[in-house]
């Protein structure tokens, strides 16, 4: 039996060109592992999410930022994604990032708005405002 080395990143790619079809090709892997341990999801299949994104990508790296911009405000928690559809509606469908907390309603919509202002009113314009979030009572 022979051994088998795997060649190291940088002996893989002759340019630039290469080495960014590479991490592209790669990302949905490691995005759809994110997706995993940094969320719960509601309301949606995997597939339907995926789906989702893949029409809407500019939402991939807000949804890469979220998990620790919630816990800067809310604490350890973790998210879920919820994707609302609106059958009435003719392809209307949005995807929330909804986060559980305990705090007091007024508490909690305090550190919403605290987030909004510090990072989701700008993402949510980088992911052209296809992705909203929202709090939600974890009792």
């Amino acid at each position: 039996m022979g051994s088998a080395f795997l060649a190291p990143p940088a002996d893989l790619f002759r340019s630039p060109e290469d080495l960014s079809a590479f991490e592209e090709a790669r990302r949905p892997v490691s995005f759809v592992a994110h997706l995993e341990h940094g969320f719960h999801l509601r309301r949606a299949d995997w597939g339907g999410l995926l789906f989702y994104v893949l029409r809407h990508r500019e939402v991939v790296p807000v949804l890469l930022e979220v998990p620790e911009r919630i816990r800067q405000f809310f604490g350890d928690v973790r998210p879920s994604l919820d994707l609302i559809c609106d059958p009435e509606a003719e392809g209307w469908e949005e995807l929330f990032i909804v986060v559980p907390t305990r705090a007091p309603v007024r508490e909690a919509l305090g550190r919403l708005k605290s987030l909004d202002e510090a990072w989701f009113a700008a993402a949510a314009r980088r992911a052209q405002f296809a992705i909203n979030v929202t709090v939600e009572l974890d009792v």
